[in-house]
């Protein structure tokens, strides 16, 4: 007998559940805000407000409570969500399927996570593209580092992500290798340092500009060094790569940076890029995104625009390194 009130509470909650509300729930643990959950959606955010206060009846818990401004998961939540998000993401994906998406009649709002080095090049031209083919759908970058873009693509709070050296390590995230950039050595061209061209003790000796986003973390190059026995003295570091041609003029600094810098490179700034004298890896420029997306048309739509925009700036980092390489083996 005990069992019968359980059981007809969950009928009760079973009969009383719609997709609609099961939306709103997807909704606001994305977003943990109501207003931008209604926009999400569609929804008016009394409607949003509306909705959860009825789940909160139902399911007998808060759900979230307001922290610092966001709104938090409960326990029972985030136990919900494990089995929601996934479901509604299968229902939704089978739908559409069945729907051609249509990039110029579109409406959807999309969002890339991107580093400070990927959106060299990559961001103008990418937008480009996407305004030209979908005038009415929306385009949110956001600046994003490896250690973010896992949780904020699980949790759907991207689309999909633009880095490099990305280490995949979660059975629901999918990476599709789209480059593999250089590193190079990036020296005003008066430098006094070279002018007898750049050996490995003329770069030893060298004052060094790493860029790091936290000013701490040892660099490609201190790794290279360490293996041959040497090291090398980072005199200062920046978080970004696009200023380090400025940072460096007039100075004998000296900087590894990658070869989508070349992409931007002004003239003016009087850089040379040379060939280090130490073997470097090449820096793995990937997009990520969730698997649970691979048969969203949209989707799709925007993986293959990467992969065009990436194959574009590809060719043309391709033809400036050919140029670096003729001149080196010039020298030589």
């Amino acid at each position: 007998m005990a069992d019968g009130p359980r059981r007809n509470k969950r009928e009760v909650l079973v009969n009383q559940l719609d997709l609609n509300l099961l939306r709103v729930f997807d909704a606001l643990m994305a977003e943990r805000n109501v207003n931008r959950a209604a926009i999400r959606i569609g929804r008016t955010q009394s409607a949003v407000s509306h909705a959860l206060g009825k789940l909160r009846s139902m399911v007998g818990d808060d759900l979230f409570v307001r922290t610092e401004g966001r709104m938090e998961p409960t326990a029972v939540a985030s136990e919900l969500a494990a089995i929601v998000t996934p479901s509604l993401t299968a229902i939704f994906a089978t739908l559409n399927q069945q729907i051609n998406f249509d990039p110029g009649r579109s409406t959807r709002a999309f969002r890339i996570g991107i580093s400070d080095y990927t959106a060299i090049g990559f961001l103008p031209l990418f937008t480009r593209r996407f305004v030209e083919v979908a005038p009415g759908a929306k385009l949110n970058f956001l600046h994003t580092h490896n250690a973010s873009a896992k949780a904020m693509i699980l949790s759907r709070e991207l689309d999909c992500a633009v880095l490099g050296n990305f280490t995949l390590d979660h059975f629901e995230l999918r990476s599709l290798v789209l480059s593999e950039d250089v590193n190079l050595c990036a020296a005003w061209s008066g430098n006094d340092l070279l002018s007898k061209g750049l050996t490995l003790d003329t770069y030893v000796a060298a004052p060094h500009l790493q860029v790091s986003i936290d000013g701490l973390s040892e660099g490609v190059a201190d790794k290279a060094l360490a293996a041959m026995g040497r090291s090398r003295k980072v005199q200062a570091t920046i978080p970004h790569y696009q200023t380090a041609p400025w940072v460096i003029r007039g100075t004998n600094l000296m900087s590894i940076v990658g070869s989508r810098v070349l992409l931007t490179l002004d003239p003016a700034s009087e850089t040379l890029m040379l060939e280090p004298p130490i073997p470097l890896p090449r820096v793995a420029i990937s997009m990520i995104y969730n698997r649970q997306s691979e048969a969203d048309p949209g989707h799709k739509w925007l993986r293959d625009l990467v992969v065009s925009v990436s194959d574009e700036l590809d060719f043309s980092m391709n033809t400036l390194l050919t140029d670096i390489h003729q001149r080196y083996r010039a020298k030589s």
